[in-house]
């Protein structure tokens, strides 16, 4: 159930960023529901917060690249509603729940969860997007042509 609930998330946010329903916004929410799956096998073998984040981070940059050259849509379409499912917003709920009630302990422990969760979705991001660019390099935009008595 979580799996199917991450895909609906993931395809509210697609819909919100006006992506086209059906080309576009169903694939980005199957990287949603990928991205939470990985995160949950993770879980289920004993990793940590900051590991299995990195996996599902990882899962969904990686599907976001491939779903972005396939259906030629800028990456970011597809990452940003394939790591909505990952975002900590119970434990960042219950972190500034703590800090308000001066509970220092519990802050202590939901917000160094919250700051691995965010920091693994962040480096898992990272490490694709790095790897992408060094096998594939950037496009460098084309310069305009210049006008006719133009200088530098």
């Amino acid at each position: 159930m979580q799996i199917l609930y991450a895909f609906l998330g993931a395809y509210g946010f697609a819909l919100l960023f006006n992506q086209k329903p059906v080309s576009r916004a169903l694939p980005a929410a199957v990287g949603g529901a990928a991205s939470w799956g990985i995160y949950l096998v993770c879980l289920h073998f004993g990793a940590d917060a900051f590991l299995s984040a990195f996996a599902g981070g990882f899962v969904s940059c990686l599907y976001a690249e491939i779903m972005a050259r396939v259906l030629k849509a800028p990456t970011t379409l597809f990452t940003i509603a394939a790591v909505i499912p990952l975002i900590p917003g119970g434990s960042l709920y219950y972190t500034m729940r703590c800090a308000i009630t001066r509970d220092a302990a519990s802050f202590a422990t939901y917000g160094s969860s919250t700051l691995y969760t965010a920091l693994g979705i962040a480096v898992g991001i990272a490490v694709v997007t790095a790897a992408v660019h060094m096998l594939f390099g950037s496009k460098k935009p084309k310069r305009a042509p210049k006008k006719l008595g133009e200088k530098n």
